[in-house]
């Protein structure tokens, strides 16, 4: 994986990167290559890591040679690893102090939000007038990163009745802004976990059993393991959804009933067949 970014010469950057493998501990050389309008300056060797099969991050700080204003990153295997998945996600390098010397002219978030729900929490801020160019790195607890351009970010497959700390700071070219921290806690479940009254279901579906619109978002009440296995099927076919979402096919008219079945999985025996049957489902 390759990318190439413009930095500023002589600062200090926070060079950061989530990875995992297919298989654990195969090696991932992190290079970067130096250039100076469009003239090559050099590479060197800045970090060497191993994979595991879960998601890891890794962060070091590095300082930008006086003779460049590009950089080429570059996350590759040591060696050609056959038959190995090796993943890269939130790849990010941002400037680790002002980079003009002085205080940022960038201000910390204002008015931020956290809406809670059992599994969610939405995450909002002001936008800027002069936001043009402008991103928001987001941090939860200290450890997952994202880089959003609009103001707002929803977190997913929280715990319900889990305490969270959330951090959003301004970024805009060589400059990052203070961060504006919150503590959060997720809302409670209406049942005990292990209560035989329990049953888990969409809160995103109107109370009498519609869906405003094609797309339903898949955000559950009383699901107590975030990390639950859950399938789907759509007029009795396997559907799977995208980014938490489910898309109803197109079809002519204001409303169409759609059978809805849902199959989850909690681990420990505990396991729901759900049915939405004549599921009305608006067309806009």
């Amino acid at each position: 994986m390759t990318e190439e970014v413009s930095v500023k010469r002589k600062k200090k950057y926070t060079f950061s990167f989530w990875y995992k493998g297919t298989k654990p501990n195969h090696e991932i050389k992190v290079y970067f290559s130096w250039y100076d309008n469009g003239a090559y300056k050099g590479r060197e060797q800045k970090l060497s890591v191993k994979t595991a099969t879960n998601w890891k991050k890794e962060e070091f700080s590095i300082e930008i040679p006086e003779n460049a204003n590009k950089a080429g990153i570059e996350l590759t295997p040591s060696t050609d690893y056959s038959g190995v998945g090796i993943s890269f996600d939130d790849v990010s390098l941002v400037a680790s102090e002002n980079t003009s010397g002085g205080t940022s002219s960038l201000e910390a978030p204002k008015n931020m939000e956290v809406n809670v729900f059992q599994g969610e929490m939405e995450i909002s801020w002001d936008k800027p007038a002069n936001s043009d160019g402008m991103k928001w790195e987001v941090v939860f607890d200290d450890a997952m990163k994202a880089l959003v351009s609009s103001n707002s970010y929803m977190k997913t497959k929280l715990k319900p009745n889990s305490r969270h700390r959330i951090k959003v700071r301004a970024v805009k070219g060589g400059e990052v802004s203070p961060y504006t921290e919150k503590e959060a806690t997720t809302e409670k479940m209406e049942q005990p976990e292990y209560s035989p009254d329990r049953i888990p279901y969409l809160r995103t579906l109107n109370p009498a059993g519609s869906c405003k619109g094609r797309f339903l978002k898949l955000y559950y009440n009383e699901l107590a393991n975030p990390n639950a296995e859950i399938s789907y099927k759509l007029d009795g076919k396997p559907v799977i959804p995208l980014n938490d979402t489910l898309e109803f096919p197109t079809f002519d008219g204001y409303y169409k009933s759609f059978q809805l079945e849902i199959h989850i999985n909690e681990g420990e025996g505990r396991e729901w067949e759900i049915l939405y049957n004549g599921l009305s489902v608006q067309n806009i």
